[in-house]
């Protein structure tokens, strides 16, 4: 008789065979390994539309997209980099292929008609897959995790200043056209595509031959420079209007890069909604020239939003999405994602949404690859029981007010009545009227004729702002800490006074002491050395503060914040639960909660 065994099972008999207890030799990252590894094994499609389908129809056209290195190494970086400077890894399922992790030409949805010359946008994979590095200096793919090496808008930048350089004028585009002739002929075959999801010799010979045609007093290659420009300079008005409205304060964090790992998907996408619809209204000239000195309700003034890149485990545990728990249906999650990426609601891959909205319902965290101590996990695991737990669990639909729990309190104050308005408007003009959905449950819906409470929920009003506090599934690896990434390590969200004012982030060495990434201000220039995007992060930026989460609370049952602090004597339905474990009083506990943190 064939018999199979759990990885877990055959460890648990080895340990009872040695003579050995189970809780000194079964460690529980045993279970936490298999769950995640086997899950990534058996839904293999999903990790391939989460890894590699663009989140948008629309990009920068592959041939262009990889001819940028040579046309601006300076900007780009060397060919063979592939943007590694912005934070980009190489695909681990194809490391010798032409984009790194997170770009992609391929949509994946056959119902999409085929582009000729094929774009390249984001991929959920940019910002949902991030690495660590292990002591031997390899590194482990963190599916789900935050990539917080990725510095979105050093990204964004790149492309203003390559447009501001090259191609600011006719005669300039004209020369840049040239130059990008002589790069595409001096290729060799099969370089841009390499014969990469389906993308042939001849089809790579064929769009090649496009971008060389001049032919009938049509030059090709400067009219899709022409484009691209277009594209770029009506972008940059809408980050210029951040600048003059919610990131006017003179402490605003960086708008054009060095906050890796970051972004303000909401303050972000409110500009550039208003640009879309404006120029809609008015077209793309009047925009370019009138937009600044428009006034838009729905913008935040002197309000600067931003958040770390969020971890995607186990989504369908969490009934409200988004830091403030304004987004309700886990397909719009994905969507407002997507429609930040792709910029225009007409050219939202809905398919990939609905495709990784069903993978990450019950993606499972990878396991702490590194030391455990499982006998103090054991220990640790009753002391979160007890104090984390009852606000930190699935399904949890409490919005924790700002004054409750002290954490900067931008980010909860994003949308207004007309932004509110804007996002439901948009979402639902990203659906198609007929295109259905099957949920993680097996439930059919149409989303476009969903009502906008079960979409979006108002928090509009300081009554209804303030921030979820779903699972803390792969806690470990979803260093810094906070909505806003202001505190490196676990240890220090759980000691706040020795919350470092500065340190680096976007460094991927680990620190198993403090768990966290590599954090020490003094070592930003080792961490660079590998890890380009390191930067410093400074908690007196606007919307950076480190405080918060410093006070021990009395809660409800349902973890529901009663009161700050523990003043008299506990009353019956009363939890109280502790978020200071500095003094020497709590060394130890704090130590072993540390431990049981690496666990789950």
């Amino acid at each position: 008789m064939r018999r199979t065994y759990s990885v877990l099972g055959i460890s648990t008999a080895l340990a009872l065979l040695c003579g050995c207890s189970t809780q000194e030799k079964v460690s529980p990252l045993v279970a936490v390994k298999a769950a995640h590894e086997g899950y990534l094994k058996a839904n293999a499609s999903g990790y391939d539309w989460f890894a590699n389908a663009s989140d948008g129809y629309g990009g920068v056209p592959l041939i262009l997209m990889r001819a940028l290195p040579d046309l601006a190494p300076e900007i780009w970086g060397k060919p063979e980099e592939q943007f590694s400077r912005f934070g980009f890894m190489p695909n681990p399922d194809k490391p010798d292929g032409p984009l790194p992790l997170g770009l992609s030409w391929d949509s994946m949805d056959p119902s999409h008609p085929a582009q000729q010359l094929h774009p390249v946008a984001l991929t959920c994979g940019a910002c949902h897959i991030g690495r660590v590095r292990l002591e031997n200096g390899t590194y482990m793919t963190l599916v789900g995790g935050p990539n917080t090496q990725f510095d979105v808008r050093m990204w964004r930048k790149a492309f203003e200043l390559t447009v501001h350089k090259l191609m600011s004028t006719p005669k300039d585009i004209n020369a840049t056209a040239a130059r990008l002739r002589e790069v595409i002929s001096a290729k060799p075959a099969n370089y841009f595509y390499r014969n990469y999801r389906g993308i042939t010799d001849q089809v790579e010979a064929g769009e090649r031959q496009a971008f060389l045609s001049t032919g009938g007093g049509k030059d090709v290659a400067v009219t899709i420079l022409t484009a691209f420009a277009g594209k770029i300079f009506l972008g940059e008005v809408a980050t210029n209007k951040q600048k003059a409205t919610s990131y006017s304060k003179p402490n605003a964090p960086p708008l054009d890069g060095g906050s890796p790992g970051q972004s303000d998907g909401s303050g972000d996408l409110i500009p550039r909604l208003l640009l879309l619809d404006t120029v809609m209204s008015i077209g793309p000239d009047k925009t370019l020239h009138g937009f600044m000195g428009m006034t838009f309700p729905a913008l935040p003034i002197q309000l600067a939003t931003v958040t770390d890149i969020l971890s995607t485990w186990q989504q369908g545990t969490q009934n409200l999405a988004q830091i403030d728990g304004s987004v309700k249906s886990p397909f719009f999650r994905n969507v407002a994602a997507s429609l930040a990426v792709a910029g225009d609601p007409k050219t939202v891959n809905v398919q990939n949404a609905d495709i990784t909205a069903k993978f990450i319902s019950k993606l499972p965290p990878p396991a702490y690859p590194f030391a455990l101590d499982v006998k103090k996990a054991e220990h640790g695991k009753e002391l979160f029981k007890a104090n984390c737990s009852p606000c930190h669990k699935s399904f949890n639909e409490t919005v924790y007010g700002v004054e409750a729990i002290g954490t900067d309190a931008n980010r909860s104050k994003v949308l207004n009545s007309d932004a509110f308005a804007l996002f439901t408007a948009q979402f639902v003009a990203s659906v198609p009227p007929d295109y259905e959905i099957t949920d993680s449950n097996g439930v059919k819906s149409k989303p476009h004729d969903l009502p906008v409470s079960s979409i979006l929920i108002s928090r509009t009003t300081p009554a209804t702002q303030g921030y979820v506090a779903n699972g803390l599934e792969g806690a470990w690896a979803r260093a810094p800490y906070l909505h806003n990434g202001s505190v490196p390590t676990l240890y220090h969200l759980l000691v706040p006074a020795e919350r470092p004012a500065k340190f680096a982030r976007g460094a991927v060495g680990y620190d198993p002491a403090k768990v966290g990434f590599q954090w020490e201000l003094a070592n930003v220039d080792a961490y660079r050395s590998k890890d380009p995007t390191t930067a410093v992060f400074d908690t007196s930026w606007d919307s950076s503060s480190k405080a918060g989460h410093d006070a021990n609370l009395t809660v409800d049952a349902n973890g529901v914040i009663l009161r700050s602090g523990w003043d008299g004597r506990e009353k019956a339905g009363e939890v109280r639960v502790r978020l200071d474990w500095s003094g020497d009083s709590n060394r130890d506990a704090l130590a072993d909660l540390l431990e049981y943190l690496k666990t789950i």
